[in-house]
């Protein structure tokens, strides 16, 4: 079709985790009990989406995904003396299949609808729908109402993790499942600020918790519990002549237990964030400030943890010697030290976070003409 738009890619990613953690001795050891514990991911994939206006009204999209989880490895071990604990060596495949019309219904009202199958070694396959209609009453002014379905998929450390000593596997978990219903208000004010608000609501089933197994006294995973979530948020965005552009946000929720209507650990009731993006040295660089405010959370102890409030920057470059980027950054510029809730392997109901931390990063950008 001469006038249909096709993309596709490859991709290969690989992820790589080495830790280790010292226990206290044994009865009858001696001595602190040093282990190690690593991952290794490799994984090829690919995907195809062909895209095309048909009887003027309808510009539908049709693709593929596939997968290919080459590796998917677990390993733990003790030293002094050597003890193998758990050696899982695994892969899997899976895909998918959607399609998406986007219906031009009468001007300014639009539909959007959308269906999506994925299926996994693991568990099988599912199907998830999603709908959207979207109405501009006017040229700067957009409404929206979305409703929708997902999924999460069990990982290979919930699945089949077990050391036999404080954690056991759970192969037979499901995937977690998500139904929202959102409506979006968006308003240009001129050609280069713009305000939105939404209110949304998600109903969550089958979410993947850390319990302990009454029959061995072990931590596992399992599909336990219901949850329901809402929410309303707001932003404003802009930028100035001068090519200074930001972004201001502000979110306040609830998320709670369906059953218990008790709030779920690690959930804050309000977050915040600002974004500033200033271009220096005639717009060759750019230097980014980032602030994230986090309200009070709950442990799954049931202690609160404190709000807290990070700074981040990053100088960034613009594109130099044929494709090369490069970008510096700061994160927590003034060391704030803050506690993220931690699930119930690891010692205490919170971990203390790194503070201020640097990266740099190089990207290489290759043009196929």
């Amino acid at each position: 079709f001469q006038d249909a738009e096709f993309t596709a890619d490859v991709y290969f990613d690989r992820a790589l985790y080495h830790g280790v953690y010292v226990y206290a001795p044994a009865a009858g050891q001696v001595g602190d009990v040093l282990n190690e514990d690593a991952s290794r991911g490799d994984v090829l994939g690919t995907n195809a989406r062909v895209t095309r206006t048909l009887w003027q009204k309808h510009k539908t999209t049709v693709g593929v995904e596939f997968r290919d989880n080459l590796r998917q490895d677990q390993t733990n071990y003790n030293l002094n003396p050597y003890q193998p604990v758990l050696d899982d060596l695994r892969s899997s495949q899976e895909w998918a299949a959607f399609v998406q019309d986007e219906f031009t219904i009468t001007k300014g009202l639009i539909l959007n609808a959308g269906l999506r199958h994925d299926q996994y070694q693991t568990f099988g396959g599912t199907t998830n729908p999603r709908v959207a209609l979207i109405y501009s009453p006017l040229r700067r002014t957009t409404f929206k109402a979305i409703y929708g379905q997902a999924f999460r998929a069990p990982n290979v450390y919930e699945l089949y993790y077990g050391d036999h000593v404080s954690v056991e596997s759970n192969p037979y978990l499901k995937p977690e499942t998500i139904r929202t219903e959102e409506l979006i208000w968006e308003q240009d004010l001129g050609p280069d600020f713009r305000i939105s608000a939404s209110g949304y609501g998600d109903q969550f089933a089958d979410l993947i918790n850390q319990e302990i197994d009454p029959k061995t006294g072990l931590l596992v995973f399992n599909n336990s519990e219901s949850v329901h979530s809402r929410g309303l948020e707001v932003e404003f965005a802009g930028k100035i002549p001068s090519g200074v552009e930001g972004r201001l946000s502000y979110t306040v929720q609830k998320t709670a237990n369906q059953s218990t209507g008790l709030w779920l650990a690690d959930s804050p009731a309000q977050l915040a964030k600002a974004n500033l993006i200033f271009p220096m040295a005639r717009r060759r660089l750019t230097i980014g400030l980032e602030l994230q405010y986090t309200d009070s959370r709950t442990t799954l102890a049931g202690s609160q943890i404190g709000s807290y409030t990070l700074t981040n920057l990053t100088l960034t470059s613009r594109e130099f010697a044929k494709g090369f980027r490069l970008s510096a950054s700061v994160y927590d510029v003034f060391n704030c030290q803050y506690r993220d809730p931690v699930g119930a392997e690891i010692l205490g109901s919170a971990v203390q976070q790194n503070g201020r931390d640097f990266r740099i990063k190089i990207t290489r950008i290759f043009h196929l003409q």
